[in-house]
């Protein structure tokens, strides 16, 4: 992570307010964004994810995280279908270098070059 943008805090496996609440593998700001980044690397059911993701909605209603509330990441090669509506964002990603690249821009296209040398006139 430090080696693809600014890694200002990284905490393993943080503990916040109540057991029952979400239990983020890692906390990190990252870019000066806060992200809570779990690391499945077993496979859950559809249910576990929900049940997960919905303990992060439990926790952000404690009001206990400042805002603003980080953003979840979920590092997994098995893809989850999450379309809840959520008060924060939810990524999923492969790996954390796959998440950053779909942070960055894509590159612009070459600007084609304009005459500027007013009208042109072939004459015979």
């Amino acid at each position: 992570m430090r080696k693809l943008g600014r890694l200002e805090t990284f905490l393993v496996e943080p503990k916040y307010g109540r057991k029952g609440l979400s239990e983020p593998d890692i906390f990190a700001m990252y870019r000066n964004t806060p992200f809570f980044i779990e690391v499945q690397k077993t496979v859950y059911s559809e249910k576990q994810m929900n049940d997960k993701l919905q303990r992060y909605v439990d926790f952000y209603n404690t009001g206990i995280m400042a805002t603003p509330f980080p953003h979840v990441l979920v590092l997994s090669a098995q893809r989850y279908a999450i379309d809840g509506d959520y008060p924060f964002k939810v990524f999923q990603a492969e790996t954390f270098t796959q998440f950053n690249r779909s942070l960055t821009p894509l590159p612009k296209p070459a600007s084609q070059q304009r005459s500027t040398g007013g009208i042109r006139a072939i004459i015979q």
